[in-house]
């Protein structure tokens, strides 16, 4: 009741109708103002797409294989800066480890970009390690965006050669044998998985007192280290070397075969260096030798080519 004597009143009305229409102008200015006319936002969502490609994605962790990454982007303008870094390791690979990139493209161009990578390493066959590579985008406007893929590296190695049944234990024969003995030869073969052909392998002799390798060791390197190459595949390899065992010469001999890892020799510059420590990859074979048991002394009695030819002679007492 009180309400209705209110609005009753001439200035009472007019008063509630300025207030309402200062209302209406207050919220519509508010709400123009919120958004200019025809601008976006300024922090708009997905205004350009990225995404990364491998090619191959899986190498050998031997510190010098390449894989090329491409960049594919769309909505990003001609001369937007990109670069890229090496950001994660599945396996806990150290940064030096894991690889370098380098030939980079600095800005994206027709919506591509690149980027190239050299592998880390990665000793042990059968290991498997997981590399996460990023790239970012930076607009002229401050914007920035960024996506990585993932590269596998396989476990590189030497597999040690498997001596014959006949080497377990390697018998050589006693110096006294006739004819006149010779050293005894056993053929090693042993196996490479992920190194490049032509890579050298170092083998060495513990004890050169009761063997040789190949005739004799390398005199470049010393009498008894010999140096062989892998041939074959990155994916198979082979070296080979021939143990001779001396005559009447017993003991342990252990043959090592090693071989180090090291950066192509162009990334030195861009690439970090690998440590003797870090690309060290050997192997070991351990042959037990023995000498054969002398031979036995001719038997009194018997012919032994100008004896008595009717048999052994009788004493003269005993009838035949």
């Amino acid at each position: 009741m009180m309400i209705n004597r209110m609005f009753k009143h001439k200035s009472v009305k007019v008063i509630s109708i300025l207030m309402f229409l200062g209302l209406m102008v207050f919220s519509q200015h508010a709400c123009v103002d919120s958004l200019d006319s025809n601008d976006g936002s300024e922090n708009p969502v997905n205004t350009f797409i990225m995404n990364m490609s491998t090619n191959p994605n899986t190498l050998f962790g031997n510190a010098s294989e390449e894989s090329f990454i491409q960049v594919d982007t769309l909505l990003v303008p001609d001369g937007s800066e990109i670069d890229y870094e090496i950001t994660f390791s599945s396996s806990g690979l150290p940064p030096a480890l894991r690889g370098c990139l380098f030939d980079s493209s600095g800005t994206v161009v027709n919506n591509e970009a690149f980027v190239s990578y050299l592998s880390g390493v990665l000793v042990g066959i059968n290991e498997t390690a997981t590399i996460n590579i990023s790239a970012t985008v930076r607009l002229a406007d401050g914007r920035s965006g960024s996506d990585f893929t993932t590269l596998t590296l396989d476990g590189v190695g030497l597999v040690a050669a498997t001596p014959g049944p006949d080497t377990d234990p390697l018998i050589v024969p006693h110096p006294s044998t006739t004819p006149a003995p010779t050293n005894i030869a056993v053929p090693l073969t042993f196996q490479s998985v992920g190194l490049e052909p032509g890579t050298l392998v170092e083998i060495s002799l513990s004890n050169p007192e009761i063997g040789s390798l190949n005739g004799g060791g390398d005199p470049e390197v010393g009498d008894d280290i010999f140096i062989s190459p892998i041939l074959g595949n990155v994916n198979s390899g082979q070296f080979f070397v021939q143990y001779n065992a001396f005559v009447g010469q017993p003991g342990t001999q252990i043959i090592l075969a090693r071989t180090q890892l090291q950066i192509p020799p162009e990334f030195m510059i861009v690439c970090p260096l690998v440590s003797e420590e870090d690309g060290l990859i050997e192997v070991i074979v351990i042959i037990t030798q023995e000498v054969d048991e002398p031979p036995l002394p001719p038997t009194p009695g018997l012919d032994n080519g100008g004896g008595n030819r009717n048999g052994p002679t009788l004493p003269p007492d005993v009838t035949q």
